[in-house]
């Protein structure tokens, strides 16, 4: 959220599927993804799913491998 990803609380399961900030909705999800993926941190466009400005995040990984893709976030996404 601090980046700008619209996210409502999960209730359950350990998917996450935030809505692109306006400034990233522009360039799209895909080109983001590969973006990331430069930074070793691998997610799905929401295009993948039908619903294109957001991204599909899997949580079911250690907490250093989110960490690392946290911050691969801060420095794509600013």
């Amino acid at each position: 959220r601090e980046l700008g990803f619209s996210l409502p609380d999960p209730r359950a399961g350990f998917f996450l599927f935030p809505r692109l900030p306006d400034h990233l909705r522009e360039e799209g999800g895909v080109a983001l993804t590969e973006r990331l993926l430069g930074h070793r941190t691998l997610v799905v466009p929401g295009v993948a799913f039908g619903v294109p400005g957001h991204l599909r995040l899997a949580m079911c990984v250690e907490p250093s491998v989110v960490d690392g893709a946290l911050s691969a976030f801060r420095i794509v996404c600013a």
